[in-house]
């Protein structure tokens, strides 16, 4: 498979690797009701609450349920002592700060400060604060807090590789924007602390606290991850009987067993090889999808400009060909045929949070994926390739423009589903417009596969056997005289010696 991975400033990730995708179930555009507080007035469900006007007795902890006094964090802990990632969701306006404390009493506090200017690690040892050494790596101002809007911070510990590394939104190494390498190789290839007595407790560190302009946040504004962000997955998924050592190494292709569940099943059902668009019933069936396109009167062009008021933009439009019925796990129905003229492009735009993955029938595209919808920020670019698969997930690739560069048809199948822990479906994606605000878009159906595919017959027919009133576009000329190498001999036809009127 050709492969090209650009990115500004840096490569996709660093040098190693992260299996395991985060957020998986917790962080949602919008939270279920099973995760909202208890009405007010009413009493928590566990417990028995204190009598009305009267406090809980002193020294007994407030009733389940119920929020702890101010100034006291919930007992947030990493799962594995010394590693893990911490993504809080806030609109603080001044202060975001993650601390977690060693499990020794008397050691280091290590912390992580964002300010609307400013952005640290440090760590507190008997009152007195020390800064961690750290490199920026987009930007001083990339760091900042996004004073008063929503977003994501992370804060990954990587005991191991000794890396402390801080994010904002997705929670992968493609959006990191600082780091602090702890560690080096001994004469034995062993990572070590480069100074043992300064940072070998972040080993034991677990206590977590999360403080947003001096008000400690709670779940399910928090969530705490076991592994760290080492190494994002390679967008290109390769079969296990194919893939390489060299390419394991590398990471430059990930297999289907390290994709989210979902992920899995969509590949299992598209990545066979006779998921195809052409096929001997229909050889040149995307020859006929690209005639279609590009001639007056024909279903494809007509559609096309039909769709213009989509988006507001002729090459902003592409065609949905669904497969299938919406069951219920995924926005829409989960098999489109997506149909790609040359020059077209969609809008920047999520896919609600949903597992896809995507193969390329026939021709090639671009995708280019950002950080978020609300300011994005271009964090890579890959081109996929005819035979090509790649993937998303909610917090993987899940924000991407894709743009046709290429002079003839892209076709692609994109399937959908929902991880089954996923208990919000808001089925719509969300784009940004060209003034710049986020709206929704209900994924939709232009025709079904199977009338579609009639429907490209029934135009080809006549311009394949030169029956459409005797003239052939010089546009369509190439196609016919490759059909013709390919197909004269079987159906008696010479199309290789027709030329246009």
């Amino acid at each position: 498979m050709q492969i090209a991975l650009l990115q500004r400033d840096k490569k996709m990730a660093d040098a190693h690797r992260f299996w395991d995708p985060f957020f998986q179930d917790t962080i949602r555009t919008k939270l279920p009701e099973l995760l909202e507080p208890p009405p007010v007035g009413e009493p928590p469900p566990v417990g028995e609450p204190p009598p009305v006007g009267e406090p809980p007795p002193v020294g007994e902890p407030p009733p389940v349920g119920e929020p702890p006094p101010v100034g006291e964090t919930p007992p947030n802990q990493l799962p594995v002592t010394g590693q893990g990632t911490i993504a809080a969701r806030s609109a603080a306006k001044d202060l975001l700060e993650i601390t977690v404390k060693s499990v020794d009493a008397g050691a280091p506090t290590l912390g992580l400060r964002i300010r609307q200017t400013e952005c640290d690690f440090y760590y507190v040892i008997n009152n007195s604060q020390d800064i961690i050494n750290s490199m920026k790596l987009k930007g001083d101002n990339a760091c900042d807090l996004n004073s008063g809007k929503e977003t994501i911070y992370w804060f990954s510990i990587d005991r191991n590789n000794g890396f402390l590394r801080y994010g904002k939104y997705l929670t992968n190494a493609s959006m990191m924007l600082m780091q602090a390498k702890l560690k080096v190789k001994d004469k034995k290839g062993a990572m070590v602390w480069e100074e043992p007595q300064k940072f070998a407790w972040i080993e034991k560190v677990k206590h977590v606290t999360v403080v947003a302009d001096c008000k400690p946040l709670r779940e399910p504004d928090i969530t705490i991850n076991p592994l760290p962000v080492v190494k994002d997955l390679s967008p290109f998924v390769l079969s296990s009987e194919k893939i390489t050592l060299q390419e394991l190494e590398g990471g430059t292709y990930t297999v289907p067993a390290n994709l989210p569940g979902a992920c899995q099943k969509l590949y299992g059902n598209v990545a066979g090889v006779n998921i195809t668009l052409n096929d001997p019933t229909f050889p040149d069936f995307s020859d006929a999808i690209q005639h279609s396109c590009v001639t007056p009167g024909c279903w494809a062009y007509g559609k096309l400009r039909e769709k213009t008021k989509e988006f507001g933009d002729l090459k902003e439009t592409y065609l949905r060909i669904t497969l299938g019925f919406n069951l219920g796990d995924s926005p829409g129905v989960p098999y489109v045929l997506e149909i790609w003229p040359s020059g077209h492009y969609s809008p920047i735009h999520d896919h609600g949070r949903a597992c896809a993955v995507i193969k390329v029938l026939h021709g090639s595209i671009t995708a280019s994926y950002y950080d978020n919808l609300q300011n994005p920020q271009l964090i890579g670019r890959a081109k996929l390739v005819q035979g090509g698969i790649t993937w998303l997930s909610p917090d993987n690739y899940q924000i991407h423009k894709l743009y046709n560069h290429t002079t003839t048809v892209c076709c692609t199948i994109q399937c959908y589903r929902y991880e089954n822990k996923e208990n919000v479906h808001e089925d719509v994606f969300h784009y940004k417009d060209k003034s710049g605000e986020v709206k929704e878009f209900i994924p939709n159906s232009d025709m079904a596969f199977m009338d579609f595919r009639s429907k490209m017959m029934d135009e080809w027919t006549p311009v394949f056997h030169g029956t459409n009133g005797g003239k052939i576009d010089n546009g369509n000329l190439g196609q016919l005289q490759r059909v013709g190498e390919e197909l004269s001999g079987a159906l008696g036809v010479v199309v290789g010696q027709l030329k246009p009127v």
